[in-house]
Formats: C-alpha cells, structure tokens, sequence
C-alpha cells in the first residue's frame, strides 16, 4: 500500500503535474539506477534503462494510480526493461560481452585494445546529451529505425537524424 506522500504525488503525476514528475524522479532515480547499474554491469546501458522506464511512466501517467506497492513496480518494470534490452542484444549480436572475452586465457593484444576503444566509445557517449545518447542508442544499438525512434520520443524525424549525425561527429572528431 501507498504511504500518504506517495499517495499524493502518484495523484499528481497521473494528472500531468510535471513538478510533481520531477520530484518522484529525483527520488527514486539513483535507487533505480543503482539496482539496474547492477543488472546491466554498464553505466550507459543502466542510465538508459532507467530513462526509459520513466519516460515509460510519464508516457501512462494515468494508469500510475491503479500502483499499490510503488517500489516493487518500479524495481521489477526496471528489471524487465533490462533484461528484455540484454536479451535483444544477445539475440541481435549488437553487443559484445566484453567480461567473457577477457575471461578466457587466451586474451589478445586485439582484445584488450578493442576492450580500451569500446570503454572510450562508452564514455564519449556518456557526455552527450541525454537525449542524443537515447536517440543514438535507440539507432545504433537497438537497430531502431529513424521513424521509429521519432515517433517513441515525439520528435521529428529530422531531429533524429540530426541528433545521430551529431553524435557520430562527436564520435568522429575524439579519434
């Protein structure tokens, strides 16, 4: 059951309070982050995720009240979101489990160099704007279309297209 604070806000929200959005995202944003951090053993994969998830719920604000136990919805939807992401890579190849490669005995010069770039990339994009890292996560690791990903986000398709050419020339100039 809802405590009377949370009461209150999860009203607010299901009523298009932004305020009262900023809040509950203040609050439960580094909880959620920590436990995902967790799952996906990657900050950007983590912060996206959680992003997600509230971009998620301020999507279907209005369904928010029909929530009795606020933590474990919040906890267990950010576990979903992470492991349907983790297995969609698995499944797609998109991304490459850097801990098992390492884990072998038989770790090349090749290896450690592609871990150090992939660490690099990881970080350039980390620096980016959160709504670049999304669009350009959406497209380059979940191989979502440009129209796709304008329509999830409510944002042009030229706006998509420009926050990818924008992140691929940061990406671009760091080398």
């Amino acid at each position: 059951m809802l405590d009377r604070g949370d009461q209150k806000l999860v009203m607010a929200i299901s009523q298009g309070d932004r305020k009262a959005f900023n809040k509950f995202f203040a609050a439960y944003y580094p909880k959620i982050l920590s436990f995902v951090r967790t799952i996906t053993k990657n900050d950007f994969l983590a912060d996206t995720v959680v992003q997600d998830l509230f971009v998620h719920i301020w999507m279907r604000r209005s369904q928010l009240t029909q929530v009795h136990a606020l933590d474990s919805y919040l906890f267990a939807s950010a576990r979903n979101i992470a492991l349907n992401l983790l297995k969609s890579q698995l499944h797609a190849g998109t991304m490459v489990d850097l801990d098992d490669r390492t884990a072998s005995t038989n770790v090349t010069e090749e290896d450690i160099a592609f871990q150090e770039l992939r660490e690099h990339v990881l970080e350039r994009i980390s620096h980016m704007s959160p709504q670049r890292q999304r669009v350009f996560y959406m497209s380059r690791i979940q191989g979502r279309s440009n129209e796709e990903i304008a329509k999830e986000l409510g944002i042009s398709i030229r706006t998509v297209e420009t926050h990818i050419y924008g992140a691929l020339k940061e990406l671009r100039a760091w080398r």
